[in-house]
């Protein structure tokens, strides 16, 4: 074989192996993508298609079909410029494909103006990726109307939207008949507390709610969602501690395994410094607090400490996966409480 042919060769293979790599990277992302769009709940199969939501899609989609459909149907009057064995088969060609095009077009209007109303139970919250490296995020949300469907279509809503509602709330959604866009939600029910506050731990939060550093407000920005909290025992004197958790989740021992908020506060040297060294047995790091200390604290970014001088709050948990507010975020973020 000569050097020629050998390059020949070798460039073939080059292009075959590239070739190859595409379609299984191709079909490796398919799959993926497949099935980030599927779940089962509760026995119903929930089917995720789209591309997420916009809620003028339908005009936006309708006004982009005008355009290319008009411009089809321009077409028509150069047809006879086109030799003229080819004038009517392309004429009746462009025709038809103009005509398909403005159709739709009037579909796409049509769906948009018309509203449909779907109440039911929120079964499932979803989040799927795309675009490169998976960084753009689609929010969806799965609702079970009561009618015995087996299989769910999921909805794509926006950030804000996704974020009103948990697993359990029940809502009425204004929806465009084919494409299901989502044109406003109202959440008429949370699902109930799953646990009481203050509970057992009543004389350690006698104004309630109102004497948690952390409110709830700051919780469910870290959830991405409705919180509840609660009180829950501290091996540390003078310390207490609370949980929040989304609504409706019963909350077994202080750490749950899905999304939550731990929050450990300490008024007192003593106390402050029994917080700060749970926090760092709990990130595998030596205590660093000392009285008098005024900072962020991080033990291994699985606990941090917020010190205000005589006393601490130490902040743990797992974030929503939609919200970028982050542990040490939201430690860096908190503000002492006043004197």
């Amino acid at each position: 074989m000569s050097d020629v042919d050998l390059q020949k060769a070798l460039a073939w293979a080059v292009v075959v192996v590239a070739v190859v790599f595409l379609v299984w990277q191709g079909i490796a992302d398919a799959r993926k993508d497949r099935a980030q769009r599927r779940s089962t709940v509760a026995g119903k199969d929930i089917v995720y298609r789209g591309s997420g939501h916009s809620r003028l899609g339908g005009v936006w989609k309708g006004l982009i079909l005008l355009w290319l459909g008009g411009n089809a149907a321009v077409s028509l009057l150069f047809v006879r410029y086109a030799p003229e064995r080819w004038q009517v088969p392309v004429a009746a060609g462009t025709a038809i494909v103009a005509g398909i095009l403005l159709l739709l077009a009037v579909l796409s209007f049509a769906d948009q103006v018309r509203t449909e109303h779907v109440e039911g139970r929120v079964v499932q919250r979803r989040i799927t990726y795309s675009g490169e490296d998976g960084q753009t995020r689609h929010h969806w949300i799965a609702v079970d109307d009561s009618r015995g469907a087996t299989r769910i279509r999921g909805i794509a809503v926006s950030h804000a939207e996704y974020r009103r509602v948990v697993a359990g709330s029940t809502v009425r959604l204004h929806v465009t008949p084919r494409a299901r866009r989502v044109k406003a939600i109202e959440v008429l029910a949370h699902p109930a507390a799953a646990n009481e506050f203050p509970g057992e731990h009543a004389a350690l939060f006698p104004h309630g709610v109102a004497d948690l550093k952390v409110g709830p407000d700051r919780a469910a920005a870290f959830l991405g969602g409705p919180v509840e909290v609660v009180a829950v025992a501290v091996a540390v004197p003078g310390a207490r501690r609370y949980v929040y958790v989304p609504v409706g989740t019963r909350l077994f021992g202080d750490s749950p395994g899905g999304p939550h908020l731990q929050v450990t506060e300490a008024d007192t040297p003593d106390a402050a410094a029994g917080v700060d060294r749970l926090a760092a047995q709990r990130g595998g790091k030596q205590p660093r607090w000392r009285p008098g200390e005024r900072g962020v604290i991080d033990y291994g970014s699985v606990a941090y400490v917020m010190s205000w001088g005589a006393g601490v709050l130490a902040v743990a948990g797992r974030s929503d996966p939609d919200t970028s507010v982050g542990v040490r975020n939201l430690a860096h973020t908190l503000k002492p409480p006043r004197s």
